[in-house]
This record gives structure tokens, sequence and C-alpha cells, in this order.
């Protein structure tokens, strides 16, 4: 399986040439040409290569022209008659689900939705706890058993948003400190102040109720909530 980041190669060229380099070739491609594609499905076939495997995919549809970019990338791909994988975000989805019918037959066929970890989760419960390891320096009161439901609400489960909670709240801490002795300490009333009062989290905050009441079916819930359910 080949593995590449559209985030750093989203024209023709670079991607076979990316696609190159990942086989252990030294071929850089100025252009694409039908030629070149078919040799280097060829080169696929010889060195055992079962797949591709494209990631951030999303960031192909930044652009004015963002739909029709994201559709020849892909075409591209599924040109070099390996099996492919795709990953990108909820955005991309969007994007592609108000393509053609065509279109969304063959890049929508059998889409993976990968949801936020539940409360429960054994995954959101380790991503938690190592945030013990990363902050030895602090007095880290936060017990799964206890606090794990709450902190999931604060956050959604999503992690980027978790570590925004630990990185805005210890920063809180540290500021607090400032010019006296003291522990850095952080507990679930730092978690709910950041999560209620920071700009810094205020739209992760958005997202999050907006999230909550996507799944609720709560109407009245702001533009991103909107954009959620269309």
């Amino acid at each position: 399986m080949v593995r590449i980041d559209i985030e750093t190669a989203t024209s023709g060229s670079s991607i076979l040439s990316k696609i190159a380099r990942e086989l252990g070739l030294e071929q850089q491609y100025a252009k694409v040409s039908g030629q070149d594609v078919n040799l280097l499905t060829l080169r696929m076939y010889q060195r055992g290569c079962c797949g591709l495997f494209a990631d951030e995919m999303q960031f192909a549809s930044r652009s004015a022209t963002a739909n029709a970019l994201t559709a020849r990338v892909l075409t591209q791909l599924s040109e070099l008659r390996v099996p492919l994988i795709y990953l990108g975000n909820y955005s991309l989805g969007h994007r592609l689900w108000n393509r053609p019918p065509e279109d969304t037959d063959r890049f929508l066929s059998a889409p993976l939705i990968m949801l936020a970890e539940p409360p429960e989760s054994p995954d959101f419960a380790r991503f938690v706890t190592d945030f013990q390891t990363l902050m030895p320096a602090a007095d880290l009161d936060i017990q799964l058993e206890r606090d794990g439901p709450e902190l999931h609400s604060l956050s959604f489960g999503l992690r980027r948003m978790i570590g925004r909670l630990f990185a805005s709240s210890y920063a809180a801490a540290v500021e607090d400190l400032r010019g006296k002795r003291g522990v850095v300490k952080i507990d679930m009333d730092r978690m709910r102040a950041i999560y209620n009062t920071s700009t810094d989290y205020q739209r992760d905050r958005l997202t999050v109720e907006n999230l909550f009441a996507a799944i609720l079916g709560v109407g009245g819930f702001g533009i991103a909530g909107k954009k959620l359910l269309n």
C-alpha cells in the first residue's frame, strides 16, 4: 500500500512524483500523460503495491475551483488502476455530495464515517490519560471515572479540542501563578472556566454546541450547526 499526503501534492505531476518516490523511484514528472500513468501503474504492480491511501484530501478543496480540482485528483488516482482509499473531513464529503450523480456514484460509493470517540471508549480514556505524562509538572486533578463524561461533553470527544482544553487550562494556571509560588493546578473547575470564558476556545465551544444540537435535532443553533444538517 502506497500512502501519500494530498496536502503537499495537489497538481497531477506532483502527485505522480510523490507516488514514484514512495515506490523508491527517482522519477520526477513535469507533466502528466497517459503513457506516464500506464508506466507508473506497471511499476506499482512490479513492486507488489496493492493499493493507494490518499490522506488529507480536503486540502485539494480549498480553492475557488475546489470541486473540479478534487474530482480531477480523485479521477487521476483511480486511473492508476489499484484500489483507492482516501481520507478527508466533513467539508470534503459535503462538496463531493454536491457533485453530479456520476461523480457521487464513483467517489462516495462506500464511505466509512469516522465518528468522535464516545466517553466510554478505551481510546478516549488513553488519550486523556496521556496528558498526565505530558504535564508532569502540573497538579492534574482529572479522574476519568469521575470527570470523563463531563470532559467529553466539553470537547465532543474530539482530540484536537481535548488538546486545546488542556493547553489553555495549563496556560491559564501558569498565568494565575505569575509572580507567586505554588503549583500549576488543572482540574474540572479550570476546564469549565476555559470552556465558558476563554477566547481561545470560543470557536471550539460553538462547534461542540452545534454538534450536540445537530444530534438532538434542535433548531435555531447557528450557521455552523445548520450546515451540519444540510
